[in-house]
């Protein structure tokens, strides 16, 4: 039974998932209690929630698994061939460090032009220090190492930025225009659900939709009747819902749970005209803000209408080229047969000079002496 602990152990560090399973169960008590007192950590509210040995292993950031043959150390075992050595890493942030408020980012799809689409290339979790102005982004592809769960804790953290590095989410924030936000289409759905938290949901719908408030009852005697009263509640195209305790809205198509919070804060807050506001109330109307046209001027192209404009662009001919420019091997070859063929006539001239200069050689000299008076006289 050790064996298969220590193997799942083993594969589970080979795999980057950190655990103390390769020690006994009563090691395990014992090493939680050193880390703790060495490092005198104190837990806060949402880290009680958790096992001391869940707190623990969030910590660890480094596990590795070597074998240390017998030959380097003392043994009274002739048989024994080596030991495997774990060595486990862990960090523990300092009190000093910079606090970072963290927030989940939600996209919530909404209706444009009769086809749903939501905010393209948002951030997962947003963290934000007040003091420094620091801001902290994990997106999809951060999440694998990352547990946000109750108490946020990440092995590899990503650059915090002075700037923002997401233009659509610092103007949501700040209350500006939303000219860097781009949008992408999603499939078609009679709906849209998404838990926030607790009791919180978002919900996104095509026409104003009318639900039923009903109590939540637990009935000991299945025979015993009972009956309740209902309430109507009217949900707009999106919206926010905040479900009363111990009560279930049915809708045609979903049904929204009252479900426990694990935090202290209930309800929703809204953020509008730079100010916060908390509410409990059970809808929050969403789609008004969306048609503000002082902060959503309208909804840029879709990356999915952008893929259909580039793609009407392919399907159109080409208009027809001149020859030279449709087809530069066809010039090419044109010019070097220009070329080669003066070539030819410029080398038929010269051996055509060169032969008749053969065929006629030059003339001798003849020199005519003319007499001249002193020849005249002596005759």
């Amino acid at each position: 039974m050790e064996g298969m602990f220590l193997y799942t152990a083993m594969n589970n560090i080979f795999h980057n998932q950190f655990s103390l399973g390769f020690l006994a169960p009563e090691d395990i008590a014992l090493a939680i209690q050193d880390v703790i007192q060495r490092e005198n950590l104190t837990f806060g509210p949402a880290a009680r929630q958790l096992a001391l040995s869940v707190y623990v292993t969030q910590l660890i950031i480094q596990q590795r698994v070597e074998f240390v043959p017998a030959v380097l150390y003392l043994t009274t075992n002739p048989d024994e061939i080596g030991r495997l050595a774990f060595t486990t890493i862990y960090t523990v942030p300092s009190p000093k460090q910079s606090k970072f408020s963290v927030f989940k980012l939600t996209t919530i799809p909404f209706q444009h032009k009769s086809r749903p689409v939501q905010l393209h290339s948002m951030p997962a979790y947003f963290g934000c220090n007040e003091e420094s102005n620091l801001t902290i982004e994990w997106y999809k592809d951060d999440l694998a190492l990352c547990n946000f769960d109750i108490m946020t804790n990440c092995r590899d953290t990503p650059p915090i930025h002075r700037v923002p590095s997401n233009i659509c989410r610092h103007q949501i924030l700040s209350n500006q225009t939303l000219t860097g936000c781009n949008t992408e289409k999603v499939p078609p759905a009679p709906h849209f659900v998404k838990h926030l938290n607790g009791p919180s949901w978002a919900v996104s719908k095509t026409p104003n939709t009318t639900c039923v408030i009903v109590p939540s009852l637990t009935i000991p005697d299945i025979s015993q009747q009972v009956w309740v009263d209902s309430k109507n509640v009217q949900i707009p195209p999106v919206a926010a819902i905040n479900v009363p305790n111990e009560s279930t809205i049915v809708c045609a198509g979903f049904n929204l749970l009252s479900r426990p919070s694990f935090t202290p804060l209930s309800g929703v807050v809204i953020l509008h005209n730079s100010t916060f506001t908390a509410t409990d109330a059970e809808v929050i109307d969403l789609h008004q803000h969306l048609n503000d046209n002082l902060t959503w001027p309208k909804p840029p192209f879709t990356t999915s209408e952008i893929d259909d404009i580039l793609q009407f662009i392919t399907q159109i001919s080409p208009p027809l080229n001149p020859l030279f420019l449709r087809n530069p091997l066809y010039t090419t070859s044109m010019l070097m047969f220009l070329f080669a063929l003066l070539l030819i006539i410029a080398t038929t001239i010269i051996l055509y000079c060169i032969c008749k200069r053969h065929k006629h050689p030059n003339m001798r000299e003849v020199k005519i002496q003319l007499p001249t008076i002193s020849d005249s006289l002596q005759k």
